[in-house]
């Protein structure tokens, strides 16, 4: 049964490898391209999908669960349920689709008490906040006290996620780590095999990492800890096949508890054509990035506007900000001719 299951997988995720058909319009083809790379990744990750709900212990986690992949279809939450918060964009690497590189910002590190007040209004939304993500920027095991900021969010239990190039597993002792008590350390692996992931991560060591990775889960097993759950995630390029990308699950789960597969994005953020018939977003119902001095952009997908900054604002009133809630009732109305950048954002299209 589980052969057939799996050949049925493998089949499905096959099927959106193809390429354009002759005579295909440039724009629709463009589109078509997306499609296939957005449901490839959607099928590989089902048994990651099965995962998350399976850690899934109260109706209201089952809520957010499910708030997260459909926000389109709920009143909007009163908090941001997925809050990213940029603590540092230093990065000891140079990856080659990063957007860090097309879109280059002062470098710094988020101030302690910055990031406590942050955690602390947290805090206080406890019934709508889902994960407090360490992501989006660089490497935050890089911020000169990122001891500190993991011990403020020990202290008041946020359910954190922290994504790295594995610097965190190797900068840091696995037992400390532990004692942070983090839900989750998503750690970034692209590329197939050693070789196509050091052309893709300048700086990075494929056999350091994986001995990191395993070093680490083994110590996790041994102390008898459920968490952190150690997270694969890799990002598909059009050159990987199924074939590739099953062998490369296969692989790093004898390491690692799942793997998520995502879609590559532009490095600007945005494509070169516009697709009126585009769906909802969901990133703007969902989630909020916040970057280390504080400042809030727009939304994830729309960088270069902001909405604010913590500094001298609360994350809820920046959720509901006159200029996201004039987006989500355009979205809402499917009226993207008031929000043109819509049309081109790689969150949605």
């Amino acid at each position: 049964m589980r052969e057939a299951i799996y050949a049925l997988w493998k089949r499905l995720a096959g099927r959106f490898t193809g390429h354009r058909k002759h005579g295909t319009p440039p724009d629709q083809a463009k589109r078509s391209r997306v499609v296939r790379e957005r449901m490839r990744q959607v099928i590989l990750s089902i048994p990651h999908y099965f995962r998350e709900l399976g850690r899934i212990r109260k109706p209201s986690e089952l809520y957010g669960w499910v708030y997260f992949k459909f926000p389109n279809s709920f009143p909007l939450a009163g908090f941001p349920p997925y809050l990213s918060v940029d603590v540092t964009n230093k990065c000891n690497f140079s990856c080659k689709h990063c957007w860090r590189t097309a879109r280059p910002r002062p470098v710094g590190s988020m101030d302690v008490g910055l990031f406590e007040k942050i955690v602390r209004e947290v805090n206080l939304h406890r019934s709508f906040h889902r994960a407090f993500k360490l992501a989006s920027g660089g490497e935050p095991a890089l911020h000169p006290h990122f001891r500190e900021l993991m011990e403020i969010s020990a202290r008041y239990e946020m359910p954190t996620l922290v994504y790295t190039n594995g610097t965190l597993l190797q900068s840091f002792s696995h037992r400390e780590i532990l004692n942070w008590r983090l839900d989750t350390v998503v750690v970034s692996v692209d590329g197939v095999d050693a070789d196509s992931y050091e052309r893709f991560k300048t700086g990075g060591n494929y056999a350091s990492l994986r001995r990191a990775v395993m070093d680490f889960y083994q110590c996790r097993r041994t102390l008898g800890c459920r968490t952190p759950v150690v997270e694969i995630r890799h990002v598909i390029v059009a050159s990987e096949t199924v074939t590739q990308l099953l062998q490369f699950r296969r692989v790093w789960l004898e390491t690692a508890d799942t793997v998520k597969f995502n879609y590559l994005e532009p490095a600007t953020g945005l494509y070169d054509f516009e697709d009126p018939s585009r769906p909802k977003c969901r990133a703007i119902r969902r989630e909020m990035g916040i970057w280390w001095d504080g400042t809030v952009p727009l939304c994830s997908g729309y960088r270069h506007e902001h909405l604010g900054n913590v500094r001298r604002s609360t994350i809820s009133e920046l959720w509901r900000h006159p200029k996201i809630e004039y987006m989500r009732q355009c979205h809402d109305r499917r009226d993207f001719a008031q929000v043109p950048v819509c049309l081109r954002c790689r969150k949605c299209n």
